[in-house]
This record gives C-alpha cells, sequence and structure tokens, in this order.
C-alpha cells in the first residue's frame, strides 16, 4: 500500500504541469488562495458572482484555506496547486483502505488494491484529482 500511493505520489507530480491544461475552474478555485498567499487578502477576480474587491464568499473555503497553507509552506506553481489534491485522494484511499479492513468488506490484500486502482483510475476522477478544483477534499 505505501509503495503504490508512493508510486502514486511521484508519477502525479512530475507529470502534474502537463495535463489537463489550466481551466476556468481551476483558476476560480484556486484564486482566493493565490491572492492571500500575494498579500491582496481573500478576494477572488475570477469569481464570477462577486466582485475582486470583496471577501471571498464562494464554494468550498475549506479547499482555498487549506491551498493557501499548502502554498505557504511550497510557494506557487501550477505543480503546488494541484498536489494537494494528490494528497486529499491519498488520505481517501488510506481512509478506503482501512475502512475495507476494519469492516471486513474486502478481505484480500489483492482486492483491496484493485479496489483502490478502479476509484483513482476513472478518467472523471484523474481528471478532478490533477486539476485544481476541490473536488478530491
Amino acid at each position: 500500500m505505501a509503495i503504490s500511493l508512493t508510486g502514486f505520489l511521484l508519477l502525479n507530480l512530475l507529470t502534474a504541469a502537463r495535463y489537463p491544461f489550466v481551466w476556468i475552474d481551476e483558476v476560480m478555485y484556486s484564486d482566493p488562495a493565490v491572492n492571500l498567499y500575494l498579500g491582496n487578502g481573500f478576494t477572488s477576480s475570477a469569481w464570477y458572482a462577486q466582485p475582486a474587491n470583496e471577501f471571498w464568499a464562494g464554494n468550498v473555503p475549506l479547499h482555498s484555506m487549506l491551498l493557501y497553507l499548502w502554498i505557504k509552506i511550497f510557494g506557487f506553481s501550477i505543480t503546488a496547486v494541484r498536489s494537494i489534491n494528490f494528497v486529499y485522494l491519498a488520505a481517501s484511499a488510506l481512509l478506503l483502505w482501512r475502512a475495507c479492513l476494519r469492516m471486513n468488506l474486502v478481505a484480500s490484500s489483492r482486492l483491496r488494491l484493485a479496489l483502490l486502482v478502479l476509484m483513482a483510475g476513472g478518467y472523471s476522477m484523474i481528471f478532478s484529482y490533477r486539476s485544481g478544483r476541490p473536488d478530491c477534499c
């Protein structure tokens, strides 16, 4: 399990800036954290329903708060912004693994690993955790 998660994290960190291309949702959800990091306050000029000079009161504030702390530690880059989702997904995989063990849902470790691959391997999941959207949070 640990080797699989380490491989997952390394592969995604090495290729994070290549795919998918940056798009509006990624900018909208990352903008408040980046503005706060750059000293412009917790505001967003990319959020469609609110002026750029007001305190951001948009969707999923926990992700933006965690992303701000993440950027403070790892710096501001496309890889840094996207990598927080890799950690979210790895934590979800660990929780699913532990839940399967604890509740005896999937007895075989090979089948648990297959479950994790199926969970994280679908196109929609790959697109979600490889972008800066807060879906994995």
